[in-house]
């Protein structure tokens, strides 16, 4: 059975495959690094935007994004 916490598992198994570093990683899906500094942890505030746009953007998808219709489109949306 498939959760939220499914997804955090396929982003970090795909970025690893792509080569990540786990700090990175761990940035990304909202992990704390065991294994930081306490400077890191306190006193470093960079964002890593493009380092994570980046590292994101090797994730390949295997889905037909063609066949994902609007959410206005839904059948839940729709008003009886």
């Amino acid at each position: 059975m498939l959760d939220f916490h499914s997804f955090r598992h396929t982003i970090r198994t795909k970025l690893v495959e792509a080569s990540v570093q786990k700090s990175l990683i761990d940035d990304i899906i909202g992990h704390s690094s065991a294994g930081a500094s306490i400077g890191k942890k306190v006193y470093t505030h960079s964002q890593l935007i493009p380092q994570k746009k980046e590292s994101i953007e090797k994730i390949i998808y295997e889905i037909d994004f063609t066949k994902i219709r609007p959410w206005n489109k839904s059948k839940f949306m729709q008003v009886l």
